[in-house]
């Protein structure tokens, strides 16, 4: 009897555990599937990264060589411009005949109408701003700058200036007085300017 008693618990024991193995045996084929599904999807998520990593390195040579062309266009934009500034400062040089900095119309060798376009403050001869290369008006400052230069000269307020309120040259006066009436009125003065 001892013998069938130590028997049953063994085919017990076994039986359990043939019951279990297929159980057992499945749990494991799943880790393993998770194991490969998680492999494969680090394998992609690897292959993406690299191809990200090629794309950016890719854009960051074409930004490059834009950046490069652009820095070229420019040198070559500041050597031209350089040079006609040059080409310009040579030109005013040669007109200043007399060597004192400024311009006047009698040295002037182009028109009428281009000295006034350079003569940005209506006094009759050049210099300063007026003949540096690549200096620029801004026109809205510059009416209003006129605007009180017009007041300035008008010292007694009669809404025009008389030759004798002028303080620049009598060939500008007379190219501003365009109705030969001896006197500048707000039209004459502001129409040669803007």
């Amino acid at each position: 009897m001892k013998k069938r008693h130590f028997v049953l618990p063994a085919l017990l024991a076994f039986a359990l555990s043939t019951a279990a193995l297929p159980a057992f045996a499945q749990g494991n084929s799943q880790d393993k599937g998770n194991e490969k599904s998680q492999a494969k999807l680090a394998k992609e998520q690897e292959k993406a990264n690299r191809e990200q990593a090629k794309s950016q390195e890719k854009l960051a040579k074409e930004q490059e060589k834009a950046n490069r062309e652009q820095a070229k266009s420019q040198e070559k934009l500041a050597k031209e411009q350089d040079k006609a500034n040059r080409q310009q400062e040579k030109k005013f040089r040669g007109m200043d005949r007399n060597h004192d900095g400024r311009i006047t119309r009698a040295e002037w060798s182009g028109n009428d109408r281009s000295f006034d376009n350079q003569d940005w403050n209506s006094d009759g001869v050049l210099s300063g701003d007026e003949v540096r290369p690549g200096a620029r008006r801004d026109d809205r400052d510059e009416r209003d700058n006129q605007r009180g230069r017009f007041s300035d000269l008008d010292r007694n307020n009669n809404g025009s200036i008389a030759r004798n309120e002028w303080d620049g040259g009598s060939q500008a006066f007379d190219r501003l007085d365009s109705n030969r009436d001896g006197v500048l009125s707000r039209d004459e003065f502001f129409r040669r300017l803007f």
